[in-house]
């Protein structure tokens, strides 16, 4: 695989909103014994500009945040199982200041950096979603039912004599 190429999927909620919330039910082993003149590739969760969690070979300062958090699973980058499971929002310590301000939630693997990246022999990176919930909040500003025209749908006044 080239450097810096990105594959994945990604959730982006419409204008006007932001990701409040996730649910992922996921799963993720990663494998990527070492080739020589190759990097190993990453796999990773990230909400808007926020990787949360993730495996493989990536950026160290994150790898090495994410590994205190226990979030960089197989730390710096062994093989990892993360069993299929639910994940929210609040089962990453890396999403604890998340301020509900993103469109995005994406599951990415890739090539970290320009150097070409090979899964090894006898490796892989199985990373999967078998089902997700996102929930999203609406902050525009919302519109008033439209006005009714004076006298268009009032009840009328009884008149005459009452039975």
């Amino acid at each position: 695989m080239a450097g810096n190429a990105v594959g994945g999927l990604t959730f982006t909620s419409p204008a006007g909103t932001a990701i409040t919330n996730f649910m992922l039910e996921r799963q993720l082993n990663y494998n990527s014994p070492a080739v020589e003149t190759r990097q190993k590739p990453f796999a990773l969760y990230q909400l808007g500009g926020v990787v949360f969690a993730g495996a493989g070979y990536y950026n160290n300062t994150i790898r090495q945040r994410l590994h205190a958090q226990k979030s960089w699973y197989g730390y710096p980058s062994n093989p990892a199982n993360v069993a299929r499971g639910k994940v929210t929002r609040a089962n990453f310590p890396a999403l604890a200041a998340y301020k509900d301000d993103s469109r995005t939630l994406l599951i990415r693997a890739g090539c970290y950096g320009a150097t070409a990246c090979q899964i090894g022999p006898g490796g892989r990176v199985f990373h999967v979603v078998y089902g997700a919930q996102i929930t999203v909040n609406d902050f525009r500003r919302r519109r008033r039912s439209p006005s009714r025209r004076p006298g268009c749908c009032r009840a009328a006044a009884a008149t005459g004599p009452t039975p």
